[in-house]
């Protein structure tokens, strides 16, 4: 969504028009749609201090190519990207070292997926990076092995963590059981 968005800063209007409806905002303005985007990224700054989350976009542009002013200052405006102008082929490196930082070394590499040939102009980097302390901690002593089924139907004895007493949120059904494990002051949370 963050890639697409920010590929939604330099569209025609033609384009950002199919943009806008592809991420089912036909209803905002492009000044609207920027907002969301601003706010958004905003919002994940500092919000909890036993999380650690940290979300960061980049646009490479290649040497050869004079970006548009507006926007890149759309961009570092409302996405807060970093801006690059280099020779993509030869820099490629710059973009691992870009994501292994963001990422705090959970990613070291990503050029080997991508596919920069000398045709490339833009490429376009969202990195996520999330550590947090669960609200409440489960007890080592109480995990226990039992069987678990993965999705192919095959079973394994695996560890499981088991808790009681919290007041979790949670669903069960014939075909369905989840849970909402929170993070720091719940304001996070994995749903498993």
């Amino acid at each position: 969504n963050s890639a697409i968005g920010m590929l939604y800063t330099g569209s025609d209007p033609a384009n950002k028009t199919q943009i806008r409806s592809a991420l089912n905002l036909d209803a905002l303005d492009d000044e609207a749609v920027l907002e969301n985007y601003k706010n958004m990224f905003d919002s994940y700054r500092g919000f909890d201090e036993d999380v650690d989350l940290t979300v960061a976009n980049s646009a490479w542009f290649d040497d050869e190519l004079s970006p548009n002013e507006t926007a890149e200052n759309c961009l570092i405006d409302n996405f807060y990207a970093d801006i690059f102008n280099v020779d993509l082929v030869s820099n490629i490196g710059m973009i691992d070292s870009w994501v292994n930082f963001y990422t705090n070394g959970l990613i070291q590499k990503i050029s080997d997926m991508l596919r920069i040939d000398h045709m490339t102009a833009l490429v376009l980097i969202n990195a996520l990076s999330f550590s947090g302390s669960w609200t409440y901690q489960f007890e080592l002593e109480d995990t226990e092995p039992d069987v678990f089924t993965n999705k192919s139907g095959q079973q394994v004895t695996t560890d499981f963590m088991h808790t009681q007493g919290l007041d979790l949120k949670y669903y069960f059904s014939d075909t369905l059981s989840a849970v909402r494990l929170p993070y720091g002051r719940e304001q996070t949370a994995m749903y498993l």
